[in-house]
């Protein structure tokens, strides 16, 4: 482990715990307007079509700011792939 190593898992897991907590929001939110907070109701989900593409879009951008993430944190490709 280098000197440097330390402070980037720092960064890694700072960013991990913050995104898993904005996450966390929008699904309450998402849930809040659509009048599904209790997660045990008996009737699935039925999505609304206007829906769809801003869960698409939510999932894409999560997976952008983890890919983002990755390139500053990595000095080598394997590295890159590794976290």
């Amino acid at each position: 482990m280098s000197r440097g190593e330390p402070g980037r898992w720092s960064v890694v897991v700072g960013y991990a715990v913050a995104m898993a907590l904005l996450e966390a929001a929008v699904v309450t939110y998402l849930r809040t307007l659509l009048g599904r907070i209790d997660p045990y109701q008996s009737a699935p989900l039925a999505a609304p079509a206007w829906l769809m593409p801003i869960e698409l879009a939510r999932e894409a951008a999560t997976l952008a700011m983890l890919d983002v993430l990755d390139i500053p944190m990595a000095e080598l490709t394997r590295q890159y792939i590794s976290y």
